[in-house]
């Protein structure tokens, strides 16, 4: 089982936090984890955006070309990967990030 998550947004809206929670959570039931948080310069408003790999195996990248589950807070902060049309993936997204 390989699960990759993308979770994109503004800083100040909790993507990295979101995505480190959800990687101590996979840790602590012994699952092998990647978190791969990505932001821009600014401290509030610019763009974030993390990659959490949640594995039984070993994981060979943390960088998630496909996208099991997507976040998408805001379209803006989403990395390519995460806006490319993925058939399998399960996306979520604001009203904001939608329109």
């Amino acid at each position: 089982m390989l699960i990759k998550t993308v979770i994109a947004g503004f800083g100040g809206q909790g993507i990295l936090s979101m995505g480190l929670n959800l990687a101590e959570a996979a840790m602590r039931e012994g699952r092998n984890v990647t978190y791969l948080p990505a932001y821009g310069a600014e401290v509030r408003g610019g763009t974030a955006n993390c990659t959490v790999a949640i594995s039984d195996d070993e994981i060979a990248s943390p960088v998630a070309s496909m996208a099991s589950w997507r976040a998408l807070m805001a379209s803006t902060g989403a990395p390519e990967s995460a806006t490319d049309p993925t058939p399998s993936a399960i996306a979520a997204a604001t009203a904001a990030a939608s329109a």
